[in-house]
């Protein structure tokens, strides 16, 4: 099938209508050379979109030729030519023509170099065989900054998706909102982008000349008379469809909105008129947002078809796991590429006030108190929105971090109240709605702290913003700021939707009250993760100076530690080191969050340091003590003697819906006011082989709602029969890592509405077994919803079927059911996998001191 179709009844008319060719140049009417202003095509453009048969300089039934580089000699068409071509109705997202041009132009963009030459020409090989990739956009409506910007997002959303030594590093959060805001752009602007489409397939230069020309033919009578014959045959059935296209190609040609009316209009009145009621949808005022051209669908990174992602040297920082955690050479198309264009996560992830900022109290008189100056132990005001009881939390202790040069903001009606970028505000609303939290960049937020993932929250109006840039000659680089954190008192806040988001208020220079967030994570949402930093920043810093836990602490954000890399081989060797069972033997006093909270108030590089550890591992924490189940089916590819049998498993982890998104509330779940795509249980198909063979089809549940954006699911798909692999193993024959197996899969998850029909979410795309992987899924149940509405987490694990048994879907949900019902498992497992990353980070920083000793003595580093 074909983007592109014959208008139907072209033939019919097809001798009737004027020969409206350009046959001679204006300047030399005797030359007979081809007219400057002529539409034409490429033999390459026609190969490559399946078009040769439209045109009358191919004969019937002859193939289309194949694609060529661009730069072919062209061919030109008569104005009747681009006449006929019409567009078929409702054509796939994906693969349409236009989008399939922007991609090009996107990955055109991409001209970083790199080893000598444009990233572009080893990331995507196959891209200039698109014969019609625009130097520029020339349709009023198409922002090419926002598409660049795009472009880029995309392209680190490539690499988290291909390196796991990258992910804890990479700002995903704000990638996601960048293609969130380009996929709204491309919804938004789908039309100027099909203009653009003709335009550069015909090759057209504006002009009155074109115009008219086009327009004689559309106001033709035999072509008024075939179509007022065919509505009365009730055979026009895309006369909606076909009038669009009419419009578009016009205004591809140079037609103004005046000129479109125009034509509207004498179609529609002069006879032999048309009866405007024929194609309803398509007015001079309405055309441009019809969308039966286009299917619903939205870009996403496995768009971008990115090849040669292993080309980059790393090193196995951990004898004995398949996955590399250290490397002494940066990437440079993941680190190098996401560092330059701003997606590497800050160095600071502390968001805090400065040290005047006045708290008010938890006293009976509600007095006030710089921040600097509160104490652990304390207690001051929970919230002050008139829709609820206020309420007082106890202070734990006060995070101290510096500055460090960042930009601190404040809000125009709350004076000397200065905050930095990523510190969640309770924005004010009226007293009967919830409240939402609002950010100055929600997306950096989001990255390092996965509490605020969960939440409804928002950017700031820049004009509400007051902008507050360091300035060396004039402030302190050592100023400290101040947040605070609460005991974990599990307390449910009506003014955020009864999330146990904890608050307190602050009080700006002329009254005003303001009620905030602390940026701790809500622990109660995380108590296993917490367990896990606790044992883990334990083992760090037993022992250790401050100095040394601010070593500790760079080394853990920079390019030379896989973090997350480090976190799947250590829980694979909690697992086979301390045996599948996890029997509790580590003690409930040593591991206790409540010590750190404790030692995160006496050391401040101590909290730096946790605050660090959950930036960088995330959720990836929570996913890998859920999943803790597989490991003990896990072995060692080079471990392999060929005689073991494995079959692959998706971990469906966790859907998320995007801000900004609503969908309507199921039934059952309006009394909690969760959205209907967070109900616990979900409708869910996979396929394979991109889309070709369906693996499951089912309900799955019970899943963890979180806030009103985040469902946890943690389940299990078996994907049999096991998949063929696109590279063939993890080592070369010397036992080296030399690339990555990927499956190629597409998720489906159905909404139930109370019709019956329901809301359908699908995306996916190629899969590194062993990597979390982060797909968009678009809306697919309304013709033309450009964009996307949710993101899910996914992972495949490569399980080893015991020699006594057998892994099917029943048992692979049953193991999963049963690990997470045992808490006590679970909880020893975050413990014990927790010591031991704690151990692993020390040694790799022995390792890497050792390394930089022996580089620095040859002079390989400064």
């Amino acid at each position: 099938m074909t983007a592109f179709v014959a208008l139907s009844g072209y033939d019919e008319i097809a001798n009737q209508v004027p020969n409206e060719s350009f046959t001679t140049s204006p300047s030399d009417p005797s030359s007979g050379g081809d007219h400057p202003l002529a539409p034409r095509v490429t033999t390459a453009s026609l190969g490559w979109f399946n078009l040769g048969g439209l045109f009358d300089f191919f004969k019937p039934h002859e193939p289309t030729p194949e694609p060529t580089p661009v730069g072919q000699p062209s061919k030109v068409v008569e104005v009747k030519d681009v006449f006929k071509m019409t567009a078929a109705a409702d054509f796939d997202f994906k693969t349409h023509p236009a989008i399939s041009m922007l991609i090009a132009y996107m990955q055109r963009t991409l001209d970083d170099k790199w080893k000598g030459q444009p990233m572009y020409n080893t990331m995507f090989p196959e891209h200039w065989k698109s014969p019609i990739i625009p130097s520029s956009f020339t349709v009023s409506g198409i922002n090419e900054q926002t598409i660049k910007v795009g472009a880029v997002a995309l392209m680190v959303k490539v690499f988290y998706n291909s390196f796991q030594g990258s992910q804890g590093a990479i700002d995903i959060d704000k990638a996601i909102g960048v293609i969130q805001t380009l996929n709204n752009h491309i919804s938004d602007q789908a039309t100027p982008l099909l203009v653009q489409f003709y335009r550069s397939f015909f090759s057209i230069t504006t002009s009155d000349e074109l115009v008219t020309k086009y327009k004689r033919i559309l106001l033709s009578s035999a072509y008024r008379n075939l179509k007022q014959l065919q509505a009365n045959q009730g055979v026009w059935s895309n006369s909606n469809l076909e009038m669009f296209c009419h419009f578009a190609k016009l205004s591809a040609c140079g037609a103004s909105d005046n000129e479109l009316q125009n034509i509207f209009n004498e179609l529609t009145t002069t006879a032999p008129k048309l009866d405007p009621g024929f194609f309803g949808e398509i007015t001079p005022q309405t055309w441009r947002s019809y969308r039966g051209w286009l299917s619903s669908g939205g870009l996403d990174w496995p768009d971008y078809d990115a090849h040669n992602m292993n080309a980059s040297e790393v090193v196995s920082g951990m004898s004995g796991y398949p996955y590399p955690v250290l490397s002494y050479t940066t990437y440079y198309l993941s680190d190098q590429f996401v560092r330059d264009h701003g997606y590497k996560k800050p160095k600071e992830s502390s968001s805090c006030f400065t040290g005047n900022t006045l708290v008010v109290m938890g006293d009976p008189d509600k007095t006030v108190q710089k921040i600097s100056e509160i104490k652990p132990g304390d207690l001051v005001l929970g919230s002050s929105s008139s829709k609820v009881v206020e309420f007082v939390r106890k202070v734990a202790f006060v995070s101290s971090p510096r500055r460090n040069g960042r930009t601190l903001y404040s809000l125009k009606d709350y004076p000397d109240v200065l905050f930095t970028d990523s510190h969640p505000i309770v924005s004010p609303k009226e007293p009967s709605e919830t409240s939402v939290l609002k950010f100055v960049n929600k997306d950096t937020a989001s990255s390092l702290n996965p509490t605020w993932q969960s939440m409804s929250k928002a950017d700031f109006d820049p004009d509400l913003l007051v902008s507050h840039p360091f300035q060396s000659e004039n402030d302190n680089p050592d100023e400290i700021l101040h947040d605070l954190v609460f005991e974990p008192e599990n307390i449910p806040n009506p003014a955020l939707n009864n999330t146990p988001i904890a608050t307190y208020v602050v009080q700006a220079s002329n009254g005003q009250r303001l009620t905030v967030a602390s940026e701790a994570p809500a622990l109660e949402w995380f108590p296993h993760e917490a367990f896990f930093i606790t044992a883990a920043a334990r083992r760090i810093v037993d022992g250790a100076s401050d100095d040394e836990i601010e070593a500790i602490t760079e080394l853990v954000s920079s390019s030379n530690l896989c973090t997350r890399s480090l976190l799947a081989a250590t829980t694979w060797k909690s697992i086979h080191e301390h045996g599948s069972t996890c029997a509790g033997t580590t003690t409930e006093e040593e591991f206790d969050p409540s010590w750190l909270l404790t030692a995160s108030g006496e050391s401040q590089p101590t909290a730096d340091l946790v605050e660090k550890l959950i930036a960088y591992l995330g959720r990836t924490i929570t996913h890998e003590i859920r999943n803790g189940w597989t490991r003990p089916f896990e072995t060692k590819p080079d471990a392999d003697d060929g005689t073991k049998s494995y079959k692959n498993v998706l971990l469906i982890n966790v859907i998320r819906l995007l801000d900004g998104v609503e969908v309507d509330i199921t039934n059952g779940h309006d009394e909690n006011n969760v959205h209907a795509l967070l109900s616990p249980t979900q409708l869910l198909k996979v396929w394979a082989k991109g889309g070709e063979q369906l693996v499951f089809s089912g309900a799955v549940g019970e899943g963890q709602v979180q806030g009103d954006r985040t469902l946890q699911l943690h389940y299990p798909i078996l994907l049999d029969p096991v998949l063929s692999w696109q590279a063939e193993s993890y080592y070369n024959d010397d036992k080296e890592f030399v690339g990555v197996k990927r499956h190629d899969i597409t998720l489906e998850i159905l909404v139930p509405s109370e019709t019956g029909k329901g809301t359908v979410f699908r995306g996916g795309g190629p899969i590194v077994p062993g990597l979390q992987s982060v797909f968009a899924l678009a809306d697919i149940s309304s013709t033309g919803n450009c964009g996307h509405r949710t993101v899910v987490e996914v992972e495949v694990r490569r399980l080893e079927v015991p020699a006594d048994g057998e892994l099917d879907q029943e048992f692979l949900v049953g193991l999963s059911e049963e690990w997470a019902e045992d808490e006590g498992r679970q909880m020893e497992f975050a413990k014990r996998a927790g010591m031991l990353f704690g151990e692993e980070i020390l040694n790799v920083r022995d390792k890497y001191r050792e390394e930089r000793g022996v580089k620095r003595e040859y002079g390989l580093v400064a």
